[in-house]
């Protein structure tokens, strides 16, 4: 067996055998967060109703950068305390402590599992660690751990984690040579809607104001090092207050990419 799969088979084993389960995502969650938390947590509670799943959600900040997602809330835990170890805390898509949210309620976890696809190494104790950097999403992880669990897809929940997918490679051009991302989301794609696709996929891509008036200034006022060849664009405090934007708004990966 490849440590890929053992690593996998050791959250999954994790999850068949805990009762209580809790999903945390990373600060600023996207939609790569939401497909590593809160998809894999609808799957599971479809397919073992049994089990307690909830979710440690930043319920504000979701619901204003991804209203059209229909998201449901009802399992959200805003009490931290009442995380305890009965439980097992579940992160994917982030393995640094302090960039996760609500992670002093995952440190409280009796038990913790974690699935990334970044390069850093994991900064906090682990009973199941999953670190695979040559996916180019950790949707991709929490989809292969959802067929290990049997866990049947509906349009709704097969939405939920192709969107992981799709938002993380950029809807496919950070990953060309790379095959398992497009194959994922072609299984995935069979189940989903197409005119909800199409609607989710729309409202993905939509550019507001604020998207303009970011990507505006940073492309008039980037500094490039020719002798370094690194490119960055500097934010003040000035400068967001006369944009009116916030500091969430200003953190754009990727607008410098590929300058020549």
């Amino acid at each position: 067996m490849q440590l890929k799969d053992r690593m996998k088979n050791n959250i999954v084993k994790l999850i068949k055998e805990s009762n209580k389960i809790v999903f945390f995502h990373h600060e600023k969650p996207d939609g790569d967060a939401l497909s590593s938390s809160y998809a894999l947590l609808k799957g599971i509670q479809k397919t073992f109703p049994d089990k307690e799943v909830k979710w440690v959600a930043d319920k504000n900040y979701i619901e204003n950068r991804f209203p059209y997602l229909n998201v449901d809330y009802s399992d959200n835990i805003s009490d931290l305390s009442l995380i305890n170890d009965e439980w097992l805390g579940i992160i994917g898509d982030c393995s640094n402590i302090n960039r996760i949210f609500g992670n002093e309620a995952l440190s409280s976890a009796g038990k913790k599992a974690c699935f990334d696809h970044h390069r850093n190494d994991i900064d906090f104790e682990c009973d199941a660690f999953w670190h695979e950097p040559t996916f180019p999403a950790s949707a991709i992880q929490s989809y292969e751990i959802a067929k290990e669990l049997k866990i049947e897809f509906d349009a709704e929940l097969a939405l939920q984690f192709v969107f992981g997918i799709l938002t993380d490679t950029g809807n496919f051009k950070y990953s060309l040579n790379d095959t398992r991302p497009l194959q994922a989301a072609t299984e995935l794609f069979a189940f989903v809607d197409r005119d909800r696709m199409s609607y989710v996929y729309n409202e993905m891509n939509v550019k507001t104001k604020t998207d303009i008036a970011v990507q505006g200034f940073a492309f008039t006022n980037y500094v490039f090092n020719a002798e370094t060849k690194f490119a960055y664009c500097l934010w003040t405090k000035e400068t967001m207050e006369k944009l009116q934007i916030t500091e969430g708004d200003a953190h754009r990966p990727n607008i410098l990419a590929n300058v020549e």
